[in-house]
């Protein structure tokens, strides 16, 4: 205990201390994900056109390509 602290002072402190750390502990559960998701969720036919490079290679990559799947049904037109 603090020089010149009560019990019942520092019970008050840290039931603040509490209440702050329980406010910051829920803050953190911020909802992530990832932006390719965000597109495809909340952004359908959100674009007009979508250019990508060297779609050759994301054929045998399944993230890459399931990416490049959700891009090409959010646009009306892929240029590749």
């Amino acid at each position: 205990m603090r020089y010149g602290a009560t019990e019942k002072g520092s019970q008050r402190l840290s039931a603040q201390r509490e209440a702050v750390l329980g406010a910051l502990a829920d803050a953190d559960k911020i909802r992530r994900m990832a932006p390719i998701k965000f597109i495809g969720r909340y952004m359908p036919e959100w674009f007009d056109n979508a250019i990508c490079d060297e779609i050759h290679q994301l054929a045998g990559d399944a993230a890459q390509g399931n990416a490049l799947g959700t891009l090409a049904s959010c646009t009306d037109r892929i240029v590749g």
